[in-house]
């Protein structure tokens, strides 16, 4: 959007003191004012975000990114838990000499 605003200033100097004072208590002045500072601060922002450069690596959406991560890792855990308690109850027992000389068994 190209609009040309621009702010004609308002020559005080040939208004009398009256005017000066209405123009200055008016409030438009200042309202102008503002409006072509926010319309030059928008232009300059929109310039800025157009000429940056662009990221190296896409914006992730956050920690949701590793959600399904932790949950294979953990059903990995279970399995490998389930796995070991299977092999060793199927190994067969053996008297720990070391047990045995504390405990006499």
């Amino acid at each position: 959007m190209a609009v040309n605003i621009t702010h004609e200033p308002i020559d005080l100097r040939r208004l009398s003191q009256q005017d000066r004072a209405d123009h200055a208590r008016s409030g438009r002045r200042a309202a102008a004012e503002k409006a072509v500072a926010r319309i030059t601060q928008s232009r300059g922002n929109d310039k800025m975000v157009r000429n940056r450069a662009e990221k190296a690596s896409p914006k992730s959406t956050g920690s949701s990114d590793y959600i399904r991560g932790v949950a294979i890792q953990q059903e990995r855990k279970r399995q490998q838990g389930q796995e070991n308690r299977r092999a060793e109850s199927l190994r067969p027992s053996l008297p720990n000499p070391i047990q045995a000389a504390i405990y006499g068994n």
